[in-house]
């Protein structure tokens, strides 16, 4: 395989693997999306707020052993939430839809 071919190839799977893992965590964000899904791109409408269970009440995102983040883990929450934002705010504008 040429160096050409093998870069765009290597280019193609980091590429994927970004955009999935941005996909897996705003579906684990808690927060509500709307999101229109093809083979080749995603529109994704994100809302600040969280979602709610049956009872109305915010379902607030879980960490990584599977246990809620409380008031308590607020700074933790924080991080977490400016992570995520970077990493949105990293993806190139011509592959963002604003939605105003």
């Amino acid at each position: 395989m040429d160096k050409q071919r093998f870069s765009d190839l290597n280019s193609t799977m980091v590429a994927n693997q970004i955009f999935n893992n941005i996909l897996d965590q705003i579906q684990k964000s808690k927060l509500n999306f709307q999101l229109q899904l093809s083979p080749f791109d995603a529109n994704i409408s994100l809302k600040k707020t969280l979602i709610k269970d049956k009872s109305a009440t915010p379902v607030l995102p879980t960490t990584s052993s599977g246990h809620s983040r409380d008031s308590r883990n607020c700074n933790t929450c924080l991080k977490w939430r400016y992570g995520l934002s970077n990493k949105i705010m990293k993806i190139p504008l011509k592959n963002v839809m604003l939605l105003i």
